[in-house]
């Protein structure tokens, strides 16, 4: 995606914009790897972390490009809704002292990896810019 105006886009990568985007980013490749190694106790911490990166990244400048305004919040949006899913689908319980008994809900965290994997073709999108 080619942004209509290069130098402001490429300003907001090198400042707050960028470092929101990068943050969720680094967040999502964690949730991936743990979900790709069933490690399902780490990747419900990442969901949290990344849910609360995507809150930041609402809160951050936006993109100055409508386009790939639009696109970036497609992908918040999706992001979003996967880590709720994913939290809602990961459920964590101590048992005794040092044991913890993770539960799995297969629907939601399904839906999640969709919703990431559709988030992720968003991002990629914008990171070629």
């Amino acid at each position: 995606m080619k942004p209509r105006n290069p130098a402001h886009v490429a300003a907001w990568k090198a400042g707050k914009g960028g470092a929101a985007l990068t943050s969720i980013s680094r967040q999502l490749d964690t949730v991936l790897m743990a979900h790709a190694a069933r490690e399902y106790f780490v990747m419900r911490q990442a969901c949290v972390r990344l849910a609360s990166a995507v809150v930041v990244a609402n809160e951050s400048v936006q993109i100055p490009d409508a386009a790939m305004g639009k696109l970036y919040e497609r992908a918040r949006t999706l992001l979003a809704a996967g880590a709720a899913d994913c939290e809602a689908g990961i459920v964590s319980q101590r048992e005794g002292v040092e044991d913890t008994v993770t539960h799995t809900k297969a629907s939601l965290l399904n839906q999640a990896v969709t919703d990431f994997n559709t988030g992720i073709a968003s991002i990629s999108s914008l990171k070629k810019t």
